[in-house]
């Protein structure tokens, strides 16, 4: 049986070159490491960088997961009325 070893990304692959995803990209490392990684990756497949044919599901959900994170962290800063308006 053949051992399947995880691989470091090759950041030579993808650089982000648009000075606002740049900037949303360093803000969402404050709320982690994941999340910076989820909308980095979400714009290399995007422009088709990739030759995925499901590029479009994997982007939904990968903004899934940003939105999901984003919510986990700002919600305990609003009330019962703040969190009702974010819904």
């Amino acid at each position: 049986m053949s051992e399947i070893s995880a691989t470091e990304p090759n950041e030579a692959e993808y650089q982000l070159s648009d000075p606002h995803q740049v900037a949303i990209h360093r803000r969402l490392q404050l709320v982690g490491p994941e999340v910076a990684d989820f909308f980095h990756d979400c714009c290399a497949i995007m422009p088709g960088a990739t030759s995925l044919r499901s590029r479009t599901h994997l982007a939904a959900h990968l903004l899934r997961e940003i939105d999901g994170r984003l919510r986990d962290v700002l919600e305990p800063l609003f009330g019962d009325e703040g969190r009702a308006r974010i819904e």
